[in-house]
């Protein structure tokens, strides 16, 4: 199933570019910096994720399970950064990170889904991190052959029967948000949001998401302003 009118190749490129000559309206061609980014990112980093290297790689930006607080921007984004400065900076993170019941299933099930998945439609490689640039990435469930990548939600029986029962009217917001920070980090044309529950019969559902401009131009915008939030941070620490 398909969440969003396809849109032009034309399109789908300008969405990975614009974050480089949207600040000001300058011309990509015009920034020869910004032509320097471009040709380098995206890295796709392959390691383990959440391992220590998984950590040092993701430092310091932000990820796409957060677009949806990146988009809104505000106090939310603010609260957002200081984060992310605070594990920069910090010797050692000690302090337990908070993780709810569908977080920590989903840990414990995404393998089990990961397989479903490929039985049923192709192969996932699995990768570690997708960096955009130096302030922005994504850690994907997995990527799937030129064009395409997959993220798992392996949610409880009530939402999962909701799911079945509604459609997309049913999926949470914060997840389509997160996709669409996928496609923006990663360039590609397509994302599978599947949501898995072995308690079922029929225990996978696929809706597959293409690159929303709307979506991913508050993305950019929202991007841009936590990019300046961490700079202007980092300068006041500098300077003391």
């Amino acid at each position: 199933m398909i969440l969003k009118n396809k849109i032009s190749g034309e399109e789908t490129t300008l969405i990975n570019e614009r974050y480089y000559y949207l600040r000001k309206k300058e011309k990509l061609d015009n920034d020869p910096a910004a032509l320097q980014l471009k040709r380098r990112y995206p890295i796709i980093h392959r390691m383990e994720q959440r391992s220590d290297e998984w950590i040092e790689c993701r430092k310091g930006k932000m990820t796409a399970s957060n677009s949806y607080t990146i988009s809104v921007g505000g106090k939310g984004l603010e609260s957002y950064i200081y984060n992310i400065l605070a594990e920069k900076y910090s010797i050692s993170n000690d302090e337990e990170s908070y993780m709810s019941s569908d977080m920590i299933r989903g840990v414990e099930k995404e393998e089990q889904a990961r397989m479903t998945y490929e039985l049923q439609y192709e192969e996932v490689e699995q990768v570690g991190f997708i960096e955009m640039n130096e302030y922005f990435g994504a850690s994907p469930d997995g990527l799937i052959a030129q064009d395409g990548g997959q993220e798992i939600k392996c949610v409880n029986n009530t939402n999962f029967f909701r799911i079945m029962a509604d459609g997309e009217s049913a999926i949470d917001k914060k997840y389509l948000w997160q996709v669409q920070g996928c496609l923006l980090a990663s360039g590609r044309k397509w994302w599978d949001l599947c949501f898995w529950n072995g308690n079922f019969e029929n225990n996978l559902i696929v809706f597959r998401i293409l690159p929303d401009l709307a979506m991913q131009e508050k993305l950019i915008v929202g991007i841009e302003k936590g990019k300046q939030l961490m700079i202007k941070l980092e300068a006041q620490l500098k300077s003391k």
